[in-house]
């Protein structure tokens, strides 16, 4: 749907009267500025509206697991729909482009309305019809939260993304944990802002740990980012090769000068065994995740950029494992499958002492999901 000024500009200019152009051009910047004041306070009253529906929330959980009743709050409970309703009628206010989440979160409101404990939590109810009408108003609530959150949520990451320097990560559960209080919507908000690539600016998404990576947007920053990791892998090669010349002027040095072109296959050879378990590890997540991997092969700069400081580490670990392979072994023992095998099994050893980010966060999320009984399909 095209601004209300994007129409009003072409006839303008079909009028072709400059003067008119030009008051055209201002109230424009004044529709521009009045959208953005309207879309804050939309996103603003959304917020308070999810915070409304936690606490409530909250109570109906107290009473259901019987801490408290709904008599005691009866005055809270009418507070609280009073709130609402006149966040609800804000809302519908600006709600201008008339969007899908907010008419189900209208819809959903609709329907707590005819709730007897919200309109008269001061009359007593039956046991069972009490139950019934407490489960109902609490999955209408956080139906409502899990609309407001889709509205909300991408702004505030976005706004972390502004903050956060390439290569830092944002751990989406634990920032949104307070807010959205759900494993299960978090997921889904989650999801809808990976699969809708141009929601946020400046993060890469990943969906299944929960993790959103920030890089560089400026594509010049990000060619620079992949020249140094050619620069630093070139010097690590170099390294390696001439490290046979120092026979030359240190005696004792095991290595022989006719030796460096080996040590270089030897060396290419290690880093093999590092990409291949990385691939295999990616090829288990997919997986596990139950769903095709998205390969856009443009973003491969972004990666590279959120990844910089990741790549690097490994490459410095793997030059250190190479070099203690290289004295450890004899010139007999010393074979290109040994190489392989030890860049195979680099990466785990770096996982068993200082785990990934990604398992850590998976971690996290099968504890949740085990607190919350939620069962993998």
């Amino acid at each position: 749907m095209l601004p209300f000024w994007f129409l009003e500009e072409a006839n303008q200019i079909n009028k072709g009267k400059e003067g008119v152009a030009m008051t055209n051009d201002s109230s424009r910047n004044e529709g521009n500025d009045r959208q953005k004041a309207d879309r804050a306070k939309l996103l603003q009253a959304l917020r308070e509206l999810t915070a409304e529906l936690i606490d409530l929330n909250a109570l109906i959980d107290k009473i259901k697991a019987g801490q408290t009743s709904v008599v005691k709050n009866a005055g809270y409970i009418k507070k609280t729909r009073q709130d609402i309703q006149k966040l609800i009628t804000e809302i519908d206010t600006l709600n201008t482009f008339r969007s899908d989440s907010i008419r189900h979160i209208l819809n959903s409101w609709e329907q707590m309305t005819n709730s007897a404990i919200l309109c008269h939590p001061d009359q007593d109810l039956e046991a069972q019809e009490q139950l019934h009408e407490l489960t109902t108003l609490r999955e209408l609530a956080s139906d409502m939260i899990l609309q407001s959150t889709m509205r909300t949520v991408p702004p505030r990451v976005n706004d972390w993304l502004k903050k956060a320097r390439p290569g830092h990560y944002l751990p989406f559960h634990l920032l949104f944990e307070d807010e959205i209080p759900s494993q299960e919507a978090r997921v889904k908000v989650l999801n809808a802002i990976a699969w809708a690539p141009e929601t946020v600016h400046g993060g890469l998404v990943n969906p299944a740990t929960g993790l959103i990576y920030s890089y560089e947007q400026d594509p010049n920053k990000r060619i620079r980012s992949f020249l140094t990791l050619v620069l630093f892998l070139v010097f690590c090669s170099a390294l390696v090769f001439y490290s046979a010349f120092i026979q030359t002027w240190y005696s004792d040095w095991p290595i022989k000068e006719e030796n460096a072109p080996q040590l270089l296959f030897f060396w290419i050879a290690l880093l093999l065994g590092v990409m291949t378990h990385i691939g295999i590890a990616n090829v288990k997540k997919i997986k596990n995740s139950g769903l095709p991997p998205v390969i856009a092969a443009g973003d491969w700069s972004m990666h590279l950029s959120a990844r910089k400081g990741e790549i690097l580490l490994k490459i410095f670990m793997a030059l250190i494992a190479f070099f203690v392979l290289l004295f450890s072994l004899s010139e007999k023992d010393f074979k290109i499958y040994s190489s392989f095998l030890v860049g195979y099994s680099l990466d785990s050893f770096i996982e068993i002492f200082g785990t990934s980010l990604e398992q850590k966060s998976a971690g996290q999320l099968d504890v949740l999901k085990g607190q919350l009984g939620i069962k993998e399909k």
